[in-house]
């Protein structure tokens, strides 16, 4: 199935303008649950601990990445984060994380929530999304 891939990247760098990076990321599916074969969240366990440079690729029309080179995550044990609906995955906003390929024809749907303090502030072009004009 054909989709939206994100690489490895930390939340962090979607938030460059913010002088505080008070966040926490919330994570869940709905509908199905998330498995290793339907392309859950990949998780770098412990990479939250250190900082990580990434590098921004453009891409018109969709999402401008900010990846984390993976010869930089060998040291970090990759974790699936399976779920059932209704169980949740709380993360540090600099744990490094991609999204799993998904094997099946059915679509894995989830939600992304990010809760921050009144100081944290996205990258002066939002979420880098790559469009003209947003």
């Amino acid at each position: 199935m054909t989709r939206l891939q994100y690489d490895w990247h930390t939340e962090k760098h979607y938030f460059s303008a913010s002088p505080t990076f008070r966040i926490v990321n919330l994570w869940f599916p709905i509908f199905v649950a998330a498995s290793e074969r339907n392309g859950t969240m990949v998780l770098a366990r412990g990479s939250h601990k250190v900082e990580h440079q990434s590098t921004r690729i453009p891409a018109p029309q969709s999402v401008t990445q900010m990846k984390v080179e993976e010869s930089a995550l060998t040291r970090f044990e990759k974790v699936h984060c399976t779920l059932e609906p209704g169980d949740i995955c709380l993360f540090d906003v600099n744990l490094v994380h991609r999204t799993g390929a998904n094997q099946t024809q059915v679509p894995r749907t989830s939600i992304a929530m990010r809760f921050c303090d009144f100081e944290t502030k996205a990258s002066d072009d939002g979420f880098h999304t790559g469009r003209q004009g947003t």
